[in-house]
C-alpha cells in the first residue's frame, strides 16, 4: 500500500479504481484527488497521478518527450471522462504532430476533435498577446474541470 517518504508520496492510489490501474483517477492516501498521467511508472513516482487542479510544468531539452508526455496525459484524461485541450505554440502543423503521435499505444484517433482538442496558438498569436490571452482563458473555461496544456511555451 501507499507509503510516505521524506520526499513525498509514493505508492498506489486508493480510489474508486482500487489500486492504481490507469483508470479514471482516485485519491491518494492523504485524500488528495489525482488523475492518472497515462504513464503508470510516472504515476507511482507521483503518488498515484497528477493532483487535480495543479499547475504542472514539464521542462526538458528539445526531443526529450515533453510533447509526447503532454499528449499522453491528454488522452489519459479523456479516457477518464474529462476533456483535454492541448494548445501548441510549436511551428509545425498540427497534422504533423498527430502523424508523430499515431504509432503510440495511447493515441486514439476517435478521441480527437471530441474529448481531446489540439489547437495551434499561432492563429491567436498573430492578433497580439492580449487577444491570445483572452482566447486561452475562454478556451480553458470551456474545458471546465478537464485539463489544459500549453506546449511550446518558449515559442510564445
Amino acid at each position: 500500500m501507499a507509503e510516505r517518504s521524506k520526499q513525498g508520496k509514493i505508492g498506489r492510489v486508493a480510489g474508486r479504481d482500487g489500486p492504481h490501474t490507469g483508470g479514471h483517477g482516485g485519491t491518494t492516501r492523504d485524500g488528495e484527488a489525482v488523475d492518472p498521467s497515462g504513464a503508470p511508472g510516472l504515476d507511482v513516482v507521483l503518488g498515484g497521478g497528477l493532483p487535480r487542479g495543479a499547475l504542472v510544468i514539464v521542462v526538458g531539452p528539445p526531443g526529450s518527450g515533453k510533447t509526447t508526455l503532454a499528449t499522453q496525459m491528454a488522452f489519459a484524461a479523456a479516457r477518464g471522462g474529462r476533456r483535454a485541450l492541448l494548445l501548441t505554440a510549436l511551428s509545425e502543423p498540427i497534422s504533423k504532430l498527430v502523424a508523430h503521435l499515431r504509432p503510440f499505444a495511447f493515441f486514439d484517433e476517435a478521441l480527437l476533435g471530441g474529448p481531446v482538442q489540439i489547437l495551434s496558438l499561432e492563429q491567436f498569436l498573430l492578433q497580439g498577446l492580449a487577444t491570445t490571452s483572452d482566447h486561452v482563458r475562454s478556451l480553458a473555461r470551456d474545458v471546465g474541470d478537464g485539463v489544459v496544456m500549453i506546449d511550446g511555451f518558449r515559442g510564445m
